[in-house]
């Protein structure tokens, strides 16, 4: 509750013009960039205070876009 008022007070504040976003969706926007930068699961786990099974079984929809690129990278590279 305290983190979200805090939150909104200082978008306000800065005269910020941004979409509303609880605290929960900022970690859960942390977690997904750092998957689509590729940082391994036990720091995105160690960071987010969580296991790696637990970041695989929520964000693992990120994970399968990685997946798809990887053989699209694998392919392309294989038709050099």
């Amino acid at each position: 509750m305290y983190y979200n008022t805090a939150l909104k007070s200082s978008v306000k504040k800065r005269g910020w013009n941004v979409k509303r976003i609880t605290p929960y969706g900022l970690r859960h926007t942390q977690a997904t960039l750092l998957i689509s930068q590729r940082i391994p699961v036990k720091t995105i786990a160690d960071r987010l205070g969580n296991t790696p099974h637990m970041i695989l079984n929520i964000y693992g929809h990120s994970f399968k876009e990685l997946e798809k690129e990887s053989v699209h990278a694998f392919r392309n590279l294989m038709n050099m």
